[in-house]
């Protein structure tokens, strides 16, 4: 009975088969030939990176972060400070902040139509002040960044 499903027969990673062939003759067993060199290798696992803002408003909402597009699936978690507003299998998320110099720490797993998986995070501060530069190098001032 024929296997249609290879993870019935195996559970394993994917490779890739490069076939390579060299301008230069090897002898093999006395004999000169022009001998294709193969070389096997374990495909890397999907990119992952979150694209989103280092800082934001205290309690602020509709913080936006992306991940890689493309993917077969996607888990969202938080930990800190802010709580994920809707959908934690998108290719995108939204965070609401919490209290003024917290900050909060998103996590997305991505994985790939092969099945392979990564994980990356990203680290958001929340502030309610920010400082602004008036002129280089002593005038500084505290603004009122969110309102």
């Amino acid at each position: 009975m024929p296997y249609e499903d290879p993870s019935d027969i195996c559970s394993c990673n994917l490779y890739s088969l490069s076939i390579l062939f060299s301008s230069e003759w090897k002898k093999r067993e006395g004999v000169l030939v022009n001998a294709p060199i193969s070389k096997i290798e374990e495909l890397a696992p999907p990119a992952c990176i979150i694209n989103g803002p280092d800082y934001v408003c205290e309690n602020s909402s509709g913080n936006l972060y992306l991940a890689p597009t493309g993917m077969a699936s996607y888990s969202w978690s938080i930990t800190g400070d802010g709580t994920i507003e809707g959908s934690t299998t998108d290719s995108v998320v939204f965070v609401l902040a919490g209290n003024f110099l917290g900050n909060y720490t998103v996590t997305v797993k991505v994985k790939d139509a092969l099945g392979d998986s990564s994980e990356c995070s990203r680290i958001t501060n929340i502030f309610y002040w920010l400082l602004r530069l008036i002129s280089w190098p002593i005038q500084a001032e505290y603004v009122l960044a969110c309102q």
